[in-house]
C-alpha cells in the first residue's frame, strides 16, 4: 500500500475540518474486489466510494465535545515548523488538497474488519476479524 495522499474528509472547508487522512491515491485492484465481496454479502450497505485510508487526526469525538464537534485548521496545522516535512513534502510546496505526500510503501499481510462506532477499553476500533 503506498501512502502518497494527504487530504481531510469531507472537505467543504479547510478551516474547520474535522478527520485527517493519508491514504493511496489509487486503490490496489484486490481493495476494489474486496469492497464488491462485502456489498454483495451485504456486510457494507452505504453507498460512499471505497476510500482506503489511515485516519491520523479525528476532531468529531475531541473532548470536551460541547454538543458539537470542534473542528481544526488544516492551513494552520501544515504550516506548524517541520510539519511538511514529516510527510516528504518540501516546505514551501504546499498545494491544494488532496496533496501529494511520499511516506513510502508498505505490505498489509492481513486485512481486519473493524466496526464503526466500536471501541475498546484502550480506544480502539474492534475487530471483527
Amino acid at each position: 500500500i503506498t501512502l502518497d495522499t494527504l487530504d481531510v474528509l469531507k472537505r467543504e472547508s479547510r478551516r474547520r475540518a474535522h478527520v485527517l487522512w493519508i491514504g493511496p491515491s489509487q486503490p490496489e485492484p484486490l481493495f476494489n474486489k474486496i469492497n464488491q465481496i462485502l456489498r454483495d454479502k451485504g456486510f457494507i450497505t452505504n453507498t460512499r466510494p471505497l476510500k482506503l485510508h489511515m485516519t491520523l487526526m479525528n476532531c468529531t469525538y475531541r473532548r470536551p465535545r460541547a454538543n458539537r464537534p470542534q473542528p481544526f485548521d488544516y492551513d494552520v496545522l501544515l504550516h506548524k515548523d517541520g510539519v511538511l516535512g514529516c510527510f516528504g513534502v518540501q516546505e514551501g510546496a504546499y498545494a491544494d488538497l488532496p496533496m501529494a505526500v511520499a511516506m513510502g510503501s508498505y505490505e498489509a499481510p492481513r486485512v481486519h474488519l473493524c466496526q464503526m462506532g466500536s471501541w475498546d477499553t484502550d480506544g480502539a476500533y474492534v475487530s471483527c476479524g
